[in-house]
């Protein structure tokens, strides 16, 4: 966890288009680019995620990812 994921439990991983790797954790979303790793959060607003248990993640033809969560479904808008 140092320097890495937010939590050593991933409940999902996947790759995008542009290959990144997204972890869904217990505290939230992660994204790895090959050298570093960076923490998503969902917070009420909706605007950014606050820590929260990502279960499952996909992506459509399009590329955008969606995040399932406690909270909701959620995309991710680049």
């Amino acid at each position: 966890m140092e320097n890495g994921l937010s939590n050593n439990t991933v409940f999902s991983s996947m790759q995008d288009k542009d290959g990144f790797l997204w972890f869904g954790t217990k505290d939230g979303l992660n994204r790895f680019d090959g050298y570093h790793f960076k923490h998503f959060t969902i917070n009420d607003e909706g605007h950014s995620l606050t820590p929260d248990i990502i279960s499952c993640m996909l992506t459509d033809n399009k590329g955008t990812l969606f995040i399932g969560c406690q909270k909701g479904l959620y995309y991710f808008d680049k």
